[in-house]
């Protein structure tokens, strides 16, 4: 239980307590946003700092990692704005469902091989560069939900968003993914295109939704066309690689420099 009431010093103590605690977990949420050690020890940092600020906030009515998470994520959007690149123009989701199959690939996943195990190396390097150049708005809910294993409920409670709009924001993330998993897959034939724009969209959408909630998504051979097939194996393939981004620890010197931080805030609560 972290004390939430008393004189400083036992504020200072909780503090140090919920860093101890969940420190790590906001250092591997910057690494995963952004790739960068830099930014993440920052987002550490500036979590930090809000938190004491707003500690009245809190008072332990909150779950403590929904909270960091919650202070995080708006730091993030402040600290994201003072950055250049974030894109001027941002697909809608109908162009992103009806343009898949544009994505085609023939990379293999059964029986690996040394030539296999490349084209995994390759594909996360390009996923980890490809997370952090989408926009902020369609990065946190991927990161939160399809890398740290959150809710749709957790992760729209720590946007201060619709449920809908979490799940709106995911799909966009995943398709522009998918597509850049894909990237160098040779391009879809006329003939493997068996069905309508508009049926595969609909397929393409089912199987967004079942990510998004976790559930399978059983799909009758017959019912998809080859360029389906690869846009929905791009998807799951973006899933696993995703899963197995690796994180580093909280670097010691940065471990020290926050708890000393946190210590000196005591005789100035």
């Amino acid at each position: 239980m972290i004390p939430t009431e008393g004189h400083p010093g036992r504020t200072q103590d909780a503090l140090v307590a919920l860093f101890d605690a969940h420190g790590d977990a906001v250092y591997r949420l910057g690494l995963r946003l952004c790739d960068d050690p830099g930014f993440a020890e920052d987002l550490v940092q500036e979590t930090f700092l809000r938190a004491h600020r707003n500690w009245d906030q809190f008072e332990g009515r909150s779950e403590p990692m929904t909270w960091l998470y919650t202070i995080a994520s708006r730091a993030c959007h402040r600290m994201q704005r003072r950055r250049a690149g974030e894109p001027r123009r941002i697909e809608p989701l109908s162009e992103l469902l009806t343009t898949h199959h544009e994505w085609r690939s023939d990379v293999a996943e059964k029986d690996e091989s040394p030539l296999d195990y490349t084209i995994r190396r390759e594909e996360l390097a390009r996923l980890r560069a490809a997370i952090s150049t989408l926009a902020v708005a369609f990065r946190l809910p991927l990161v939160l939900k399809e890398i740290e294993g959150l809710s749709i409920r957790e992760v729209a409670e720590i946007l201060g968003l619709r449920e809908a709009t979490v799940k709106t924001r995911l799909h966009r993330a995943r398709l522009t993914l998918g597509r850049e998993i894909t990237q160098g897959g040779r391009p879809t034939t006329e003939d493997e295109v068996t069905h309508s724009r508009r049926q595969c969209a609909d397929l393409l959408t089912g199987k967004l939704e079942a990510m998004a909630h976790g559930v399978p998504f059983p799909i009758e051979n017959e019912r998809i066309c080859s360029a389906c097939s690869s846009t929905l194996d791009a998807l799951d393939r973006t899933r696993d690689v995703c899963s197995g981004i690796p994180t580093h620890p909280l670097p010691a010197e940065l471990r020290a420099r926050v708890i000393e931080t946190l210590r000196e805030f005591e005789g100035s609560t």
